[in-house]
């Protein structure tokens, strides 16, 4: 991972931090959220994969948790999602999707019947 990215997020504007690990070179700056083209340009134009870590100032209370499940390894693990039905369906059919909100809804203790 070339960059590793901290963005402290905040209502009108996002501060970043970048850090290029093959030059140790650190760039900060902040974007505008009334910018979006800045923004997208930014994030666009990295030149490769990166590591972002997102702090939402004030969000605690209103965001609890979230899952990041790409791999399929991780949809198993991470939210009971059924090997079987990835195999089959797919990770975007309606099948694993429902898997997938369920399984969140379990993981995080909700108490929410799912099944």
């Amino acid at each position: 991972m070339r960059f590793i990215i901290g963005c402290d997020f905040h209502p009108g504007y996002q501060q970043i931090a970048m850090l290029d690990t093959q030059t140790g070179e650190v760039v900060e700056r902040s974007l505008a959220h009334e910018n979006k083209e800045e923004v997208r340009k930014f994030y666009a134009g990295l030149p490769g994969p990166a590591r972002v870590g997102i702090e939402a100032s004030g969000s605690s209370q209103w965001f609890e948790r979230g899952y990041v499940t790409y791999s399929n390894a991780a949809k198993e693990q991470s939210i009971d999602v059924r090997a079987s039905d990835l195999a089959t369906f797919g990770a975007v059919s309606r099948t694993v999707v429902e898997q997938m909100a369920m399984g969140a809804l379990e993981a995080a203790r909700t108490g929410v019947k799912t099944r």
